[in-house]
């Protein structure tokens, strides 16, 4: 059983991004399949201790981000909004605070584009 499970789908795959671990010190849970029911693969994207119980947004232009919560006890739960990278296996890999994925890999990361909303329109545009 998990708190606040999204689904989606993208190439193919139906995705249930997941927290684990608790508030404090969870984690953040990908699981996807070709199929709705399964089976599915397990992937940990962002490790216990990481910001978690969020949601993925992808833009328009192709950018992916992650807002999530981190515990921090007496000040509540404070969100933080972190780039997602889609590798060449289709698995998410997000930043975690040393700006690495949980592959080890080491990222680069763009400014955020600034998300614009008039009469119910959107458009992104560079954040400079």
């Amino acid at each position: 059983m998990a708190e606040g499970p999204k689904l989606f789908k993208r190439h193919g795959y139906y995705f249930i991004s997941l927290p684990e671990g608790g508030v404090s010190q969870g984690g953040q849970t990908v699981v996807r399949a070709k199929s709705l029911y399964g089976p599915y693969e397990r992937r940990e994207v962002l490790p216990a201790g990481s910001p978690h119980q969020g949601g993925l947004v992808e833009l328009d232009n192709g950018e992916a981000w992650f807002i999530g919560f981190l515990s921090t006890g007496f000040q509540g739960r404070i969100a933080h909004l972190l780039p997602v990278k889609w590798g060449e296996d289709d698995w998410q890999y997000s930043a975690t605070a040393a700006n690495r994925s949980c592959s080890g890999k080491n990222l680069r990361w763009a400014a955020p584009t600034r998300l614009s909303i008039r009469n119910g329109a959107t458009s992104s545009t560079r954040h400079h």
